[in-house]
C-alpha cells in the first residue's frame, strides 16, 4: 500500500512540470513547414509547406500548401490542405478540403457537409459520420458508421452498425461486413453493387492490444537495462549529464528541439549535393544513435528530478532511483497526448544535454591547448 501510494504520488509530481508548461511551442522552417505542440494549439496562418501539430486541443484554420500531420485529444481540421492529411485524436472533425488522401483514426470522426477529400479515405474509429464528399475510394472501420454524403468510387466498410442516410450518394460498389444488414434510408442512392457479408464485428485494436502490452514490457526492460549499463559503466559522466540537464532544463529542452528539427534538414541538404552524400550518410548514423541514446537518457533525466526530491542531496542518481525514473517515464507514455508530450519534454532535454556535452568535448579537443 505504501509503495503504491509512493509510485502514484511520484507520477503525479513528475507530471506537474508538463501540465504547468503546456503552452504552445511553435517552430517554422525555411522550407515553409510549421511545427506546433502544446496543451492547446491554434494554427491560424497559412503555411506554404507542411503543418505538423500535436496537443490536447488542436485547431487548424490556416491552409497548408502541402500535407498535414496532426494528433491530439480533439483535432479540428477547418483549413484546406493541398496534399494528404494524417490525423489521429480522441475526436476528429473535418470541415474543409483535403487535396490528397486522408488517413484518420480516433474515438469519433466527423466529416461535415463542407468536407471534401479529393482522393481516398481510410478511417477507423468508434463512431464515424461522413456527410462530406470523398473523391476516391473509402475504407472504413468503426463501431457505428453513418454515410450521409457523396462517395464517388467504391466503399469498403467493417462496422457493428451501418446507416446509409437519405442524402447519401455512392457511385461505386458498397461492400460491407456487419452483424446485420445496413439501415438504408429512403432517398439514398447506391449506383453500384451492394455486397453484404454477415460477420461478427471485432475492433482490430482488441487483437493488437495484447501485442502492444507485450511490446511495452519488452521496451521497459530494454530501456531499464540500457540505463543501468550506462550508469554503472559511466557513473561520473551520468551524474554530470543529469546535473547539467536539471540545471539548464529549459535551455537544453530548446536545444533538443532545434537538434531534432535542424539536423535532418542539414542532412537532406547534404544528400542533394554532389560531394556531401557521404557526410550525409555518416550524419544519419550519428543522428539515429543520438536519438536512441536520448530515448534512454530521457528516463535518466526524470530519475534525476525524482531523486532530487527523494534524496535531497547530491548525487541524486542511484540505481534504484534510475529504475523508478525509467518506470515512471514508460508509464507516462501510456497516457494519451499528455503522456506523450511529457516523454517528449524529457527526451528533448536529454537530446539537448547530450548534444551540449558532445559540443563542449569537441571544443576542448580542438582548442590549441588540447594535448595530442
Amino acid at each position: 500500500m505504501i509503495m503504491r501510494t509512493f509510485l502514484l504520488g511520484s507520477l503525479a509530481f513528475v507530471l506537474l512540470p508538463l501540465i504547468a508548461s503546456a503552452d504552445e511551442l511553435s517552430f517554422k522552417t525555411a522550407r515553409g513547414n510549421e511545427y506546433c505542440a502544446g496543451g492547446s494549439v491554434d494554427i491560424t496562418e497559412n503555411v506554404s509547406g507542411d503543418i505538423v501539430a500535436a496537443g490536447g486541443n488542436v485547431i487548424i484554420t490556416g491552409s497548408a500548401g502541402n500535407e498535414v500531420l496532426a494528433a491530439g485529444g480533439t483535432v479540428h481540421m477547418l483549413g484546406k490542405t493541398r496534399g494528404d492529411a494524417r490525423i489521429a485524436g480522441g475526436n476528429v472533425i473535418i470541415d474543409n478540403e483535403i487535396g490528397g488522401e486522408a488517413v484518420i483514426a480516433g474515438g469519433g470522426i466527423k466529416l461535415l457537409p463542407r468536407a471534401i477529400i479529393k482522393s481516398d479515405l481510410a478511417a477507423a474509429a468508434g463512431d464515424i459520420s461522413v456527410e462530406g464528399t470523398i473523391g476516391g475510394d473509402a475504407r472504413i472501420i468503426g463501431g457505428k458508421v453513418t454515410i450521409n454524403g457523396t462517395i464517388k468510387r467504391n466503399v469498403d466498410i467493417k462496422a457493428r452498425r451501418l446507416v446509409i442516410g437519405k442524402n447519401a450518394v455512392i457511385i461505386g460498389t458498397l461492400r460491407y461486413e456487419a452483424p446485420q444488414e445496413a439501415q438504408i434510408e429512403q432517398g439514398a442512392v447506391i449506383k453500384g453493387e451492394k455486397i453484404f457479408a454477415l460477420k461478427k464485428f471485432v475492433l482490430p485494436h482488441m487483437k493488437l492490444r495484447r501485442f502492444l502490452w507485450a511490446w511495452w514490457v519488452v521496451k521497459l526492460l530494454a530501456t531499464a537495462t540500457a540505463a543501468l549499463v550506462i550508469y554503472f559503466s559511466l557513473r561520473k559522466k551520468t551524474e554530470e549529464f543529469t546535473l547539467l540537464a536539471l540545471k539548464r532544463f529549459s535551455s537544453e529542452l530548446l536545444t533538443g528541439f532545434i537538434v531534432l528539427v535542424v539536423i535532418p534538414a542539414a542532412i537532406l541538404v547534404l544528400f542533394i549535393t554532389f560531394v556531401g552524400w557521404l557526410l550525409a550518410l555518416i550524419g544519419v548514423f550519428f543522428y539515429i544513435a543520438f536519438l536512441m541514446v536520448s530515448a534512454v537518457l530521457g528516463g535518466v533525466v526524470l530519475s534525476g528530478l525524482t531523486g532530487r526530491y527523494m534524496i535531497k542531496k547530491e548525487p541524486y542518481i542511484t540505481w534504484p532511483v534510475i529504475l523508478l525514473g525509467v518506470f515512471l517515464y514508460q508509464i507516462a507514455g501510456l497516457i494519451p497526448v499528455l503522456g506523450w508530450l511529457f516523454k517528449l519534454v524529457f527526451f528533448l532535454t536529454a537530446l539537448g544535454t547530450l548534444s551540449h556535452l558532445v559540443y563542449m568535448r569537441l571544443r576542448e579537443m580542438s582548442s590549441p591547448g588540447a594535448s595530442a
